[in-house]
């Protein structure tokens, strides 16, 4: 008898299912797991030993690697399953269910089905669950699942050629949002940031924090600037080749960032003590107007406050 193993197999789902098994195995076997109390089949993903105290009582068990029959049976079982998609998808619009059946997953002899779905929203499925059971005469298990989850489960090839990240090696999503594109410099084109899932692509994240500290020196985009005794707006920037690119109307400069601190931002420091002076005041004259203007603000909408409530009075 052999050591005892932890076993990760997947069953068509978004996660593995974790196993024990003291026999030969190796990784791509399909195996037979009886999760609670039914046997369903499928491949073995990861393998480790177990660590030091660690419950084993709490995985399924591994009944046996597949036998070149139960491999001939699986492979019909996949057919079935196939077909029973179409099905259960026809039956769901007939009665109406704003729902896309995408997957159908069946134990080795057939007594439970899984039906895995997605849908905008909560479905009523009793109905449905009634005329299936009267049909396939099996247990039933209909499970909803996001987008995200789907696109895991189904795979697929992305944006970069390469299979999904998703359905490749992560276990877990993170939240991805817009500005991590805006971060990144990217064009805003929703269609091209999304993945088959219809949300943002997961990799957005993978080098967001490389952009943000590498950004640390770099101006702010669109702000004019002076140079070569012209006022120019900065109008794109390459983080990774530390390049700026700033242009007028007649005129367009791509400097290095060290060519841009010390021939345009050497330009755009005040020369002079008075020069300085000047600049202060002028933003002290601004910060004074806005001051105003927001306290003018308040005070005529405490003023329309106070009417509304005399009124009532």
């Amino acid at each position: 008898m052999m050591d005892t193993k932890i076993v990760g197999v997947r069953f068509d789902e978004e996660r593995l299912t974790y196993c024990t098994f003291s026999n030969e195995i190796n990784l791509g076997d399909l195996v037979i797991v009886d999760l609670d109390g039914f046997p369903f089949s499928g491949t073995v993903e990861k393998i480790r030993l177990p660590r030091k105290d660690e419950n084993l009582e709490i995985y399924n068990t591994i009944v046996r690697v597949s036998t070149f029959e139960d491999k001939a049976n699986y492979q019909d079982l996949l057919a079935r399953d196939l077909y029973l998609v179409g099905q259960i998808q026809k039956e769901a619009n007939d009665l109406n269910l704003n729902m896309t059946v995408f997957r159908v997953t069946s134990s080795i002899d057939g007594s439970k089905i899984k039906v895995m779905y997605t849908a905008d929203e909560r479905v009523d499925f009793r109905d449905l669950l009634k005329i299936l059971a009267s049909k396939l005469h099996a247990r039933l298990e209909l499970r909803q699942v996001g987008p995200r989850d789907r696109a895991k489960m189904v795979g697929g090839i992305g944006i970069c050629g390469r299979p999904l990240c998703c359905s490749s090696f992560l276990n877990a999503f993170d939240i991805i949002s817009i500005s991590m594109a805006k971060n990144q410099l990217l064009s805003i084109n929703i269609p091209k940031l999304s993945g088959q899932c219809g949300k943002l692509i997961c990799c957005l994240k993978y080098e967001n924090e490389t952009y943000t500290r590498e950004k640390e020196g770099f101006p702010k985009l669109g702000k004019t600037v002076k140079y070569d005794n012209r006022e120019m707006k900065i109008i794109s920037m390459n983080v990774l080749n530390k390049t700026i690119t700033i242009a007028d109307r007649e005129s367009r400069f791509t400097l290095t960032l060290d060519e841009f601190d010390r021939k345009v931002l050497k330009n755009n420091k005040p020369q002079t003590i008075n020069d300085a002076s000047e600049h202060t005041v002028d933003k002290s004259e601004s910060a004074n107007r806005k001051s105003q203007k927001q306290n003018h603000r308040r005070s005529k909408n405490f003023n329309r406050e106070k009417k509304r409530y005399d009124k009532k009075k």
